[in-house]
């Protein structure tokens, strides 16, 4: 995880993961979402939201692919 914060408004904690790796795949991104429940639980700190930030062109399958992550996923 490159920055983590917490916005005011909410309280809630947030994460995100800069990545320079091209072209960016579903193993990646789910790699990466791994790795943000493992640092959640080392830390102690519950992720509100996890993003992954990539100068990647956008790409539709991949973005529902997170999405669908999300919808399974503990965060």
């Amino acid at each position: 995880i490159d920055i983590i914060g917490r916005r005011q408004s909410n309280k809630h904690n947030e994460a995100v993961q800069a990545t320079i790796e091209s072209p960016l795949t579903e193993k990646k991104i789910k790699k990466d979402y791994e790795a943000s429940q493992s640092f959640s639980q080392e830390w102690g700190i519950k992720l509100d939201c996890f993003i992954i930030a990539s100068t990647n062109r956008k790409d539709v399958k991949l973005q529902k692919y997170a999405l669908k992550l999300s919808d399974t996923g503990p965060l």
